[in-house]
């Protein structure tokens, strides 16, 4: 089961705030806004991470497969 907030974090996440997609959060407060905004900030911010570190494992491996 789904915490009611979490829910909505995903549908701001997946509209990126078009105004098209403003009215099904229309319901949420201002503060709660900011939340979710400061999720996708911390949400971006670690697939930011992820990519890099992803590569740095990429470049170290094939450094090992040359060295044997």
């Amino acid at each position: 089961m789904r915490c009611g907030w979490l829910t909505a974090a995903r549908r701001w996440l997946m509209c990126a705030g078009s105004l098209a997609c403003r009215r099904p959060h229309a319901d949420l407060g201002v503060s709660e806004l900011r939340k979710l905004k400061q999720i996708a900030d911390e949400n971006a911010r670690l697939r930011r991470i992820v990519a890099d570190l992803t590569l740095d494992k990429q470049i170290l491996q094939e450094v090992v497969r040359k060295k044997l």
